[in-house]
């Protein structure tokens, strides 16, 4: 092989070591030790060996990517025997878009070493593209200009590369090819990523479809070749990339799609969006069990949005009703609906203000009718979402079906309400009602009580005896309701004596016409087989603008009776102010008859403790009926709070440990909890009686401690019954009074009081020890 040849084949391993395969050892291997180098940049000359290694070093690290050979003209001349000169021009471009392609002119000085070649020399330049063609010289206001230029384009580079820096994320180009070959990368991006280039290069063969997770790769080369083939340029496409802690990474890709005359290539900027996903996901799983949850319970949810006025449901609201609801305009539709009871209207319209007043949470009952045009009793809970200026924007809220709940507790307030022989209001529920009726009377129109007994009831009994005496009784009953209103009020109070109330009554004419009746309808009553009729005796006493109380209405209606039964019975006395000057019982001691003797001539209701301890006594537990029994009782004396209060185990401290609270009053079981009998409480356990009772009223004296308690519980009156057994003080039963100041607790209420307070503690004191006895055995 002759030198020409030698060179040439010498050079062209040259040019694919240093620009195709990038390989520096060889590289160096090729350089004499008098190696001088001259490269295009302004300090690239070197004249050494030494020089020439540094300058390569710094060259690859500037850039390590390879080039593409396009174009390549080589001249050889002979110098010596061992030396000849190359000379010629290269076009090469590199894979990175950030690098330009470079047009080169060269020389290389080459000597024959005998077993390989070393180079010399070395010398590249550019052609001046600011020449012209056929000119040796460049005009000085091209190159000003191309200054100018330049400067310009370096300017704008430079904000161009502090924009990429700033970008969240990062940013990177590739080709579209099959591997999406990266051809720059921001530091952002390998921030991103946590690889350096290098790495990126070495373990991902520097394709970016290889930092991508695996099993994202299909859709996201689906999701490019889509907005490729829709001719759309611009993709946005969330998936999982490779991360250097070995967790995977979600992104956001914002791509475009850049296609030119030489390439194609994608320009992308990510942005890591793994705590948003995983917010997602979060979300997606709450929404999840939110659905579940909505599936498997009866309830219905709701949505209102106060802006727009619309109202959505649950699919519950659909399998409850049968119908769908009203969705728009609800604030208007809404109230005119006949889906909802008419009289419950004003409970939704005052729930509706309430939300839009930015009241947080409310709730109401009413009725709403199904398909089949049956009113059905719900519970509504609402809670009000507010925005940042804390108007209100949405109420959500849950429709929960107290239908059976609702008729149970009417059953059983009707069954403690009601006498189980007539079926008439009983002593407690009626006295509760004309009281309430009294105090309602803020127009002052006339009310009536009549309080009637039946003339010679004990002989009906021990001649007919009682079998008969009870169908009387009944029969009274009937006879009643058959003289009165709907709008009227009858009850018993006694064994033979009723009450009868008229809330609205024109004048004293009108009342007494309808004693006559009451009076007429009972004379016809046959209930004998020798046709004796039945005859009764009233007093009647009207309401005033002066005296209008329960107390004195019941006290007048009850003196007009017994002159009534002097004045030879079967007949009707009115009590007026004419009635002392009328009668027959001038000399009659009120106070007598009104004080010691009122338990004596009053009948104790039985009929509530008889129905608590038939509800005890079948009861599976204590627990299970006791809140129920408490509403009732509560409802049958009309107070504010009943409760149960036990003493704990150190016999020094207690605790409410079940309660129940009339509308509006709010309950204490949480606030009333290991008080001290004697230091917080005063010495509380000393004011029971001999008969286990203790009376209070505000204008009772009570020491500072138990006033405190009282005072913050809004108390103006209270009735407690002790639980005792074998002389221990267990707790106690209580009534509060949260409303009215004048509340005085009668003695026939405190009587019954009493007899029901005992069959509860009997099943108290029962339940706790079966308890106790529980626990020792889970001990053995």
């Amino acid at each position: 092989m002759n030198l020409e040849e030698k060179a040439l084949n010498f050079f062209a391993l040259l040019e694919e070591n240093y620009y195709i395969k990038r390989n520096l050892s060889n590289i160096q291997n090729s350089l004499s030790d008098n190696i001088t180098w001259i490269g295009t940049g302004i300090n690239e000359v070197c004249s050494s060996l030494s020089d020439a290694i540094e300058a390569l070093t710094a060259e690859v690290k500037e850039y390590s990517g390879t080039f593409t050979i396009s174009d390549s003209d080589v001249n050889y001349v002979a110098l010596s025997e061992d030396l000849c000169y190359l000379f010629g021009s290269l076009i090469v471009t590199p894979i990175s878009s950030e690098i330009a392609e470079e047009n080169l002119r060269f020389s290389v000085i080459l000597k024959d070493a005998g077993d390989e070649m070393k180079v010399e020399h070395v010398h590249f330049s550019h052609p001046d593209l600011l020449q012209d063609e056929h000119s040796y010289f460049t005009p000085k206001s091209r190159l000003d200009n191309h200054c100018n230029l330049q400067e310009r384009v370096d300017s704008r580079r430079r904000q161009l590369e502090l924009l990429t820096k700033n970008i969240p994320g990062g940013a990177h180009e590739c080709k579209d090819d099959a591997g999406l070959t990266l051809i720059s990368m921001s530091d952002g991006f390998l921030s991103l990523v946590g690889y350096s280039r290098e790495e990126i290069n070495t373990l991902f063969d520097n394709k970016f479809i290889n930092l991508i997770y695996p099993e994202d790769r299909a859709s996201v080369i689906a999701a490019i070749q889509k907005s490729i083939c829709n001719g759309d340029d611009d993709s946005e496409i969330e998936y999982r990339i490779y991360h250097k802690s070995g967790k995977p990474i979600w992104i956001l890709d914002k791509c475009r799609y850049i296609k030119t005359d030489h390439c194609s290539s994608f320009y992308c900027i990510l942005i890591e969006i793994t705590d948003r996903k995983q917010e997602q996901e979060d979300l997606r799983l709450s929404l999840e069990r939110y659905q579940v949850v909505i599936n498997q319970t009866t309830d219905i949810i709701f949505e209102w949005d106060v802006l727009s006025d619309t109202l959505s449901f649950s699919n519950n609201f659909y399998k409850k009703f049968g119908y769908i609801a009203i969705s728009k305009d609800i604030s208007q539709k809404l109230v005119m609906s006949d889906n909802i009871h008419n009289t419950d209207i004003q409970s939704l319209t005052t729930i509706m203000r309430q939300c839009l007043a930015g009241i947080p949470f409310t709730e109401t009952e009413l009725r709403l009718k199904n398909n089949k045009n049956e009113y059905i009793w719900c519970k509504i809970r609402a809670t009000t979402q507010f925005n940042n200026y804390k108007q209100p924007i949405k109420v959500i809220g849950i429709i929960v079906d107290i239908n059976d709940d609702k008729k149970q507790k009417e059953k059983l307030l009707n069954q403690a309400q009601h006498d189980p022989l007539t079926g008439i209001y009983n002593k407690i529920a009626i006295n509760s009602i004309i009281d309430s009726c009294i105090k309602d009377n803020s127009n002052g129109v006339n009310q009536a009580m009549f309080i009637l007994d039946i003339d010679f009831f004990k002989n009906i009994n021990d001649t007919y005896g009682h079998l008969t005496g009870d169908r009387v009784l009944s029969e009274v009953a009937r006879a009643l309701k058959n003289s009165t209103r709907s709008s009227d009020y009858i009850g018993r109070i006694g064994g033979d004596e009723f009450v009868v109330f008229l809330p609205e009554v024109i004048s004293e004419n009108a009342a007494v016409k309808k004693a006559e009746k009451i009076l007429e309808q009972l004379n016809q009553l046959r209930p004998f087989k020798n046709e004796m009729n039945l005859t009764a005796s009233i007093g009647i006493a009207m309401t005033s603008s002066s005296d209008d109380s329960f107390v004195n209405l019941y006290e007048n209606a009850d003196k007009a009776l017994y002159a009534q039964k002097n004045n030879g019975r079967n007949g009707y006395t009115l009590y007026n102010e004419n009635f002392h000057k009328n009668s027959s019982i001038q000399a009659f001691n009120i106070k007598n008859y009104t004080d010691d003797n009122f338990a004596e001539n009053h009948v104790v209701d039985f009929g509530l403790a008889q129905y608590c301890f038939r509800t005890l006594f079948n009861a599976d537990s204590f627990d299970s009926v006791i809140s129920d029994l408490l509403e009732i009782i509560g409802r049958s004396f009309d107070v504010s709070r009943t409760y149960i209060y036990e003493t704990l185990e150190d016999n020094k401290h207690t605790s409410m440990i079940y309660e129940w609270c009339n509308d509006g009053i709010e309950p204490q079981v949480n606030k009333l909890q290991n008080f001290d009998y004697d230091e917080d409480l005063g010495g509380f356990r000393d004011n029971f009686d001999k008969d286990g009772l203790f009376k209070w009223s505000l204008k009772d004296e009570t020491n500072n401690n138990l006033e405190e308690v009282l005072s913050y519980q809004d108390i103006k009156s209270m009735l407690h019954c002790a639980i005792m057994y074998k002389e221990i003080f267990l707790g106690g039963i209580g009534f509060d009074e949260c409303i009215h100041d004048d509340r005085e607790w009668a003695k026939t209420q405190i009587s019954t009081f009493k007899l029901t307070a005992n069959v509860i503690s009997t099943f108290f004191i029962q339940d706790r020890l079966n308890k106790k006895v529980e626990k020792l055995l889970n001990k053995v």
